[in-house]
């Protein structure tokens, strides 16, 4: 299932991705830009997640309370959910969503994903570059 909206999201972006499986009904999408997102299917939903950046050395403790309260009711997130990964050396986003949708939701979801993660990447590189005001 994943598969064939894969497929179909790949025609409509002209190809300006790569699609990877890495086991049954799990990708890597590699975009032109260098951008990879981890694609899963499970049971009755969709995983994404992506890495976003090395986590700044800078300001940590502020960046962190600056993350939880974008993690907040997912309102700073669109319903992602920034993250660590396991190691604590990078940034990630994370969604889920019900995979009983249609291709156009399915677009929209991805779609949705690329922008925030392009948001929040910048966001985070901004802000470990700023001066602390305090």
């Amino acid at each position: 299932m994943l598969e064939n909206l894969l497929d179909t999201l790949k025609s409509e972006f002209e190809n300006h991705f790569l699609t990877e499986r890495k086991a049954h009904e799990q990708f890597k999408i590699t975009l032109t830009n260098g951008l990879e997102i981890e694609m899963t299917h499970e049971e009755d939903t969709f995983y994404f997640s992506s890495h976003l950046c090395a986590l700044p050395e800078n300001r940590r403790e502020e960046l962190f309370i600056y993350l939880m309260k974008a993690n907040l009711f997912g309102e700073g997130t669109g319903g992602c959910v920034l993250g660590l990964t396991q190691d604590e050396k990078f940034l990630t986003l994370s969604c889920k969503t019900n995979s009983e949708i249609n291709f156009k939701i399915f677009k929209e979801k991805f779609e949705d994903f690329l922008n925030y993660h392009l948001y929040w990447k910048e966001e985070v590189t901004q802000f470990a570059t700023q001066e602390n005001i305090l």
